[in-house]
């Protein structure tokens, strides 16, 4: 067997980009203050890392998120030992 291929299954090739034009992003404004942690719902260990079910202020509740612990601002340990102290089973 030869590796051969038939030339007439070729076909000319066309820049995707021609046909797919790439929108401008639009600017958007950035704070200089993240977003404060209003509460915290749940907690979890994955592996070796704790993870908390953050609730952000001035955020619908549709954006909590799973934060690790390594992202909370040391701000918020308040917050932590608050959590803690309503579920002292949780990890």
């Amino acid at each position: 067997l030869h590796p051969v291929f038939n030339v007439t299954l070729l076909e000319k090739y066309h820049d995707p980009s021609e046909f797919h034009t790439h929108a401008n992003p639009e600017p958007f404004a950035i704070d200089d203050q993240p977003p404060r942690i209003h509460s915290i719902t749940e907690s979890r260990k994955i592996g070796h890392r704790f993870e908390y079910f953050v609730c952000w202020q001035g955020l619908p509740i549709e954006e909590s998120s799973w934060t690790p612990l390594s992202d909370v601002p040391t701000t918020a340990n308040d917050i932590i030992d608050k959590f803690h102290r309503q579920h002292p089973k949780s990890p």
